[in-house]
């Protein structure tokens, strides 16, 4: 049965009682509570990590229903289709897990909804693409859609990669900094090596929870959420900086 707002805000305010301030629920760490990869899911990735662009696109769009699929909380998942003929996955939640999965994500409780693309091209996802998801979630789902999921195989224009680190904003990155800045709303891209992660126990929600903070924060760095702390998560000095933590008293 949906729960109403106010039954939300109840559920919270009890949890919260019940646990001490060092394990309240805001600070627990749901992601392997609520995200577990079925074996289906396990062996699509293994699949797609084998193949080229050319022949895995439905591949890869089946990799994004069933990672959401196998989260908590999360109620149904349709496909629609745009008026430019792309489709995209429409994931909704209305249960008391679809709640804890908002507070994990640090999203409203209200708008417990997702809007996910995949694209698996020889390209990385282009400005243009990238505005029409955030166009999707600003007027299409303006109360119900915070956050916003591209599946790809190399990323978007103007995100950092293992290899290269941003120090402006270009492109589709610009696009996302912006969209942010204006709606408070997220989109947030999976490339290759993110779509591996997806095996792991906890992963999918690590992963989207390190990229909203990783826009918060606006550092572009690339993310490997198996590297990082995820209770509190820091950011490389820049090399002048860096040079004088080695003489400095702090370390």
């Amino acid at each position: 049965m949906p729960y109403s707002e106010d039954d939300l805000k109840n559920i919270l305010h009890t949890n919260v009682q019940k646990y001490p301030p060092d394990d309240d629920p805001s600070s627990r760490d749901y992601a392997i509570e609520l995200y577990a990869p079925s074996q289906s899911l396990i062996d699509k990735i293994d699949d797609f990590l084998k193949s080229n662009e050319d022949t895995s696109g439905q591949l890869l769009e089946q990799i994004a229903y069933l990672a959401f699929s196998c989260i908590k909380g999360v109620d149904d998942i349709d496909s629609y289709q745009s008026a430019i003929a792309q489709y995209d996955l429409d994931v909704r939640g209305s249960s008391k897990n679809s709640f804890y999965l908002m507070e994990y994500l640090h999203l409203p409780p209200g708008g417990r909804g997702f809007i996910i693309e995949a694209k698996d091209r020889k390209t990385r996802v282009s400005t243009e693409q990238f505005l029409r998801i955030c166009a999707l979630l600003q007027n299409t789902h303006s109360s119900t859609v915070h956050l916003g999921v591209f599946f790809t195989r190399k990323g978007a224009s103007g995100f950092p990669t293992p290899d290269r680190n941003v120090q402006a904003l270009n492109h589709s990155r610009a696009v996302q900094a912006l969209f942010h800045a204006k709606t408070e709303k997220y989109v947030v891209v999976f490339d290759k090596a993110d779509i591996a992660q997806l095996k792991e126990a906890g992963g999918l929600l690590k992963m989207l929870r390190l990229k909203i903070e990783e826009i918060e924060k606006g550092t572009g760095e690339y993310l490997a959420f198996h590297k990082v702390n995820t209770s509190r998560r820091y950011v490389m000095l820049p090399d002048h900086l860096a040079r004088l933590k080695e003489t400095a008293l702090i370390k």
